[in-house]
């Protein structure tokens, strides 16, 4: 089930990965704290994932992360994706902002 954005999620726990598969020139304009880059081709050739550990990926809107996620599991891999990507997640009100 991809999840959907409901207050922080939070993945920076020693058991969680958080993987951000936007372009090069998107990542230019701000990633989510702790997420590292990888290519969405890359995940989708198998190269991207950790055995036990949970992943959580997000693109800019949520769709190429969903097929990564997709991907992903059909690896045995527990992963789930930012509904709504990066996009959705500034929308949120952030610490110390109250509600927009």
């Amino acid at each position: 089930m991809i999840g959907k954005i409901s207050g922080r999620l939070d993945w920076r726990g020693p058991d969680h990965v958080l993987i951000d598969v936007r372009g090069v020139d998107e990542v230019a304009g701000g990633m989510l704290e702790g997420a590292r880059r990888v290519a969405l081709d890359a995940v989708l050739a198998g190269e991207a994932g950790e055995a036990g550990r949970r992943v959580v990926v997000y693109c800019a809107t949520g769709k190429r992360s969903a097929l990564a996620v997709a991907r992903l599991r059909a690896a045995g891999i527990g992963a789930q994706s930012l509904a709504g990507g990066f996009v959705a997640w500034l929308e949120l009100p952030q610490p110390g902002q109250g509600d927009r």
